[in-house]
Formats: structure tokens, C-alpha cells, sequence
């Protein structure tokens, strides 16, 4: 399932970047690049997502050798980044930020998304955390602050390297998923300085012992900085882990998918009263919602959202651990 903003400056494609990295291993490949309607939403996120134009403030910064992975500190916590092979201290360059699902690690991630093969990437920066004990802010029992570590790691990035601050964009498989979809994105501050989100598989925890409505629970907390958050959201429609409908989990409550993604559109001011489908794949139907541009055809042009709901059924994600 995936709900992506068509509006924000130069933010659904790091997003898409991030999700559909992911669907490699699950549906065809030329069936997915070749759909009209995707190559329709890739004509319009190019004229978002143009590149950055060049820029004198960063010539202060020290040259770094390109392609390569690195391992970085900040306090007592590490991450890893990747420098793409068009990187120049005379033009900005965007970030992708990538974090591992539960009981994997930031090298786990880097082999999952392939986001350092020139496949899928030669343009972004990505970046790799490492999380305390494997796992994330927002699953229960953990008290790491992970969204302090999230902008002090933003914070080094832009002191060491070129960046395009309008272009931070944030993915996550699992728990790191939960945490980009359910915290970053919620957060009053990081929610403005990261322009788009996508989330692989979310585990989005709420504090509700009895989980006695996952398709109605209220999602909170959560306060983000501005109404228009770009979200992409994808989900396995047979993944019995983070099950697609909710329920249960760790002492808390994992909300149904289709409920989640309709908070966030919400959230967005988008009329969930829109709603057509196309078929992606034989196994994957995206089903569109939301006209916030009042035109009535539900596309979310013209400074407005669109939203897109895409049902994997059938489906499991890459590496899905039993402990996610």
C-alpha cells in the first residue's frame, strides 16, 4: 500500500526512490517501469525534482572521494554513508535517510534497497543508522531518542558535505519504517527539515494494550510541522508479521494499514471522497483518493495532494524477520 503526495517541492521522488527499491524482488520489473500511469507520476515528480543549482557556499567544504560507503560517529552512535558518484562540493545534493528493520542492521539495509548501485542511484546521498540493541524509537520498551540522533546526524551531514536541505528524504523497512512513518514524520521539526517520507512495511505502534479496534484506533501522538506531508506507504498484503489489517503486538497495537494511511490523508486536508484504481502489476492495484485541488478528477495537482493507496496481495517483503 503506498499514499504519495504529487505536490510538495521536490520531494516524491526520494520517496519513490526509497519504496519502490524494494518492490524489485515482488513484481516485475518492466511491468512496473513500463505502466502508464507510473510513467505519468515519474513525468510529473522529474519536473519536481529537478537538480539543484549550483552554489558557492559549499566550496569551503573538504573534498571527498566519490562511490563510496563510510562509517561515521556522533557521540556513541554510528551510521554510515554513501557518496554517489555525482557528488560535487558546486552543487547541492539530496539525501535519502535508510533505516534498518528490527534485528537487522544499517549494512542489513545497504543490501535491501540497493540505494549505492548505479541501477537505482548515482544523484543521492543516503545515509545508514545503526540502532540501539537493532531496534527503534517508537517500539515498546525502547526509550532511545532516535529523533535527536536523526537531526544531529542532518546537522553533521550539512556541515560536512554539499546538501540540498529542500531535498532530505526519509525510508525505513519495518521498525525503521514505523519510526520514519510514525515519528519522523510526526515530529514538529524534523517533519519541515525531511521533505517526503516513505515507509516499506511500517510498524506503527500505538501505546493501546487492548488493541481492541486496529481499524479505528487513534493514531497519535502525532504533530507534524506542516499539512501537507508527502507519504508513501507500501505493505504485503500476506505479511503475518506486521499484519496489513493490525492487531496486537509487543504490548501494543499495530493500526490497520488502510485506517493508518486514511489518518494521514487527514492530516493532509485530502477529500477521502475520490477514490478510483488502477492495476500496477496481476498482484498489486493502487487505489487513488483525495482532490485537494478542487477540481474533481482526484489527481491533487496545481499546489493540492494526491494520495495513493497501493495493496500488495499476496505479497511479503524482502528479508521479513519474525522479529520485526
Amino acid at each position: 500500500m503506498m499514499l504519495i503526495s504529487l505536490t510538495t517541492a521536490k520531494a516524491a521522488l526520494g520517496a519513490l526512490v526509497g519504496g519502490l527499491v524494494t518492490l524489485r524482488a515482488s513484481t516485475d520489473r518492466q511491468e512496473v517501469q513500463t505502466h502508464p500511469e507510473l510513467t505519468r507520476l515519474s513525468q510529473r515528480e522529474r519536473k519536481l525534482t529537478s537538480p539543484s543549482p549550483q552554489v558557492d557556499n559549499c566550496s569551503r567544504k573538504a573534498a571527498v572521494v566519490v562511490n563510496t560507503v563510510s562509517n561515521q560517529t556522533i557521540g556513541d552512535r554510528t551510521y554510515k554513508v554513501f557518496i554517489p558518484p555525482s557528488y560535487s562540493n558546486t552543487r547541492a545534493t539530496p539525501v535519502i535517510l535508510s533505516y534498518h528493520g528490527g534485528t537487522k542492521t544499517a549494512d542489513d539495509q545497504l543490501a535491501l534497497d540497493l540505494l549505492t548501485t548505479a541501477f537505482f542511484n548515482t544523484e543521492y546521498i543516503v545515509v545508514y543508522p545503526y540502532g540501539v540493541n537493532k531496534t527503534w524509537q517508537g517500539v515498546p520498551h525502547v526509550t532511545t531518542d532516535d529523533l535527536a540522533f536523526t537531526a544531529a546526524i542532518l546537522d553533521q551531514l550539512q556541515h560536512d558535505y554539499c546538501v540540498d536541505a529542500s531535498r532530505i528524504f526519509a525510508t525505513g523497512k519495518s521498525q525503521g519504517g514505523g519510526f520514519v512513518g510514525q515519528h519522523l514524520a510526526c515530529d514538529p521539526t524534523l517533519s519541515q527539515r525531511i521533505a517526503a517520507f516513505a515507509p516499506v512495511s511500517g510498524a506503527f505502534y500505538i501505546d493501546d494494550e487492548e488493541c481492541s479496534s486496529p481499524s479505528t484506533i487513534e493514531i497519535k501522538p502525532c504533530s507534524p510541522g506542516r499539512d501537507d506531508v508527502p507519504m508513501l506507504e507500501f505493505h504485503g498484503g500476506a505479511d503475518d508479521t506486521i499484519p496489513y489489517f493490525g492487531g496486537p503486538r509487543r504490548g501494543a497495537c499495530l493500526p490497520g494499514i488502510p485506517h493508518w494511511i486514511e489518518a494521514w490523508a487527514g492530516r493532509d486536508g485530502l477529500d477521502g471522497g475520490m477514490n478510483k484504481s488502477w492495476a500496477l502489476t496481476g498482484e498489486a492495484t493502487v487505489y487513488t483518493f483525495g482532490d485537494r485541488d478542487g477540481d474533481g478528477d482526484g489527481d491533487g495537482e496545481e499546489g493540492g495532494l494526491g494520495w495513493w493507496r497501493m495493496c500488495m496481495m499476496g505479497m511479503r517483503w524482502d528479508m521479513t524477520g519474525r522479529r520485526r
